[in-house]
């Protein structure tokens, strides 16, 4: 009788679907919508791009948040001052939480992706600029209550979303 060996499954396919374009500096974070629609796409030029991915082979983008650096200087187009380092969707969809070098992080109802609305401006502790955020780590709590970020000064912060 012939020894059976048992062969590993084959990896999961990688075809690359899409490739999106749209922001004028590298992008640092990324993160999808928990119903997978949405893919927010965070950058250095300090903007974030939330993209309608409802057909993964053909993204639209649907709006750009903040304020765009690129070689010519900065074109006012919104809120934050510095690359965005973190983005993070709420549990049910609604907000999209964006964290920035200069340690604010943004909250953007985003009910309506093509139209997302500032929500508040959450600014981090007073101190040097090396308070900022150090990652693209950001995340709510499950039950979508508490927001919580990472700063380059060893700290974890943690808002209350009231």
């Amino acid at each position: 009788m012939r020894f059976l060996k048992r062969q590993p499954p084959p990896p999961p396919s990688s075809n690359l679907t899409a490739t999106l374009t749209g922001h004028s500096m590298g992008v640092v974070t990324v993160g999808f919508s928990p119903d997978g629609r949405v893919l927010a796409s965070g950058s250095a030029d300090r903007t974030v791009i939330l993209w309608d991915i409802t057909d993964p082979a053909h993204p639209d983008q649907r709006a750009t948040l903040g304020r765009r650096r690129s070689g010519r200087g900065i074109a006012r187009q919104g809120l934050t001052i510095g690359g965005v380092r973190a983005v993070g969707f709420s549990p049910d969809g609604r907000l999209l939480a964006s964290g920035s070098a200069d340690r604010t992080v943004a909250l953007r109802d985003v009910t309506d992706p093509a139209h997302p609305a500032q929500r508040a401006m959450l600014a981090g502790a007073s101190g040097s600029r090396r308070a900022g955020l150090r990652s693209g780590a950001m995340g709510f709590s499950p039950d979508g209550r508490l927001l919580a970020s990472c700063g380059a000064d060893k700290t974890v912060r943690l808002w209350e979303m009231g």
